[in-house]
């Protein structure tokens, strides 16, 4: 009898708790949809008094390309408000969410992808605070990248969860590359790419301790900033193996160690 109304107290609370979240998607919806209506009818009228202006000779190029500038801005802004998916770890999702709200004011776009039971991967794999210090340490990475470049590609992804055999959190972005030195002196100390915008090499000294703990591999992925989308990838992957691996196109650039592993590689497969 106590265990069926155990039971019966676990049920009611699981599903006591998929209906909250369930309320609070369906809420985050019901504003996204609102602020995209209002966007949508503010924007209809100037582009209506936009038009009247062009047609009497009264509105110039500039005029419109400050029109279309200012449209865009708005729905970055929009789809930074977008619902993200929950680890179903309050702390974890604060830090995400306090990250997007970051990122809309700065006109990144920051995107989340959960994969698996991160419950499971915090309770079994890595510590949750150390899972949180990865997060804000390789987040916090990215952001500095993004706005140290030029580009008009200002995005930032993070994946969290289970890929094939192995638990992983990776990021992805489009700022400015890694120097060869800095991924050769990694994991030696403070090292930084960055040190003139606030960067200042704690994040990966951090990672490569926890890397020694948890036995995870890092794995850094780089493409030519030339091209097109997210430019490079910091993945730590805990397969136990605890290596370091650089995937990149410049793999001539780098000497010969028995720290690291490099491959080159043309290709790039962001989300797979």
């Amino acid at each position: 009898m106590f265990q069926r109304k155990r039971a019966e107290q676990n049920s009611a609370e699981y599903y006591e708790k998929l209906w909250r979240e369930s309320e609070e998607s369906l809420k985050q919806k019901d504003e996204l949809i609102n602020a995209l209506s209002s966007a949508t009818h503010n924007f209809a009228d100037r582009l209506e008094v936009m038009e009247s202006a062009i047609a009497e000779g009264r509105a110039t190029l500039e005029d419109v390309r400050a029109l279309k500038a200012d449209w865009q801005g708005k729905l970055t802004k929009i789809k930074t408000k977008k619902p993200l998916p929950t680890t179903k770890i309050r702390t974890i999702d604060n830090l995400f969410q306090q990250f997007a709200r970051r990122f809309a004011e700065e006109d990144i776009v920051f995107n989340l992808v959960v994969n698996g039971s991160i419950i499971y991967m915090t309770e079994k794999i890595i510590k949750t605070g150390d899972l949180e210090t990865l997060i804000v340490n390789h987040i916090k990475d990215a952001q500095i990248a993004v706005n140290a470049g030029e580009d008009s590609f200002r995005s930032i992804t993070a994946i969290i969860g289970i890929k094939e055999e192995h638990y992983e959190f990776t990021v992805f972005d489009g700022g400015v590359p890694f120097e060869v030195d800095t991924l050769v002196r990694l994991g030696t100390g403070r090292v930084t790419t960055h040190g003139d915008t606030g960067g200042n090499g704690i994040g990966f000294e951090t990672t490569f301790k926890t890397m020694r703990e948890t036995e995870a591999s890092l794995i850094i992925n780089e493409k030519e900033p030339s091209a097109a989308g997210h430019s490079k990838s910091v993945t730590i992957r805990f397969d136990g193996k605890n290596q370091y691996i650089i995937e990149t196109y410049r793999a001539d650039d780098f000497p010969t160690s028995d720290r690291y592993t490099v491959t080159s590689t043309t290709t790039y497969a962001e989300m797979t």
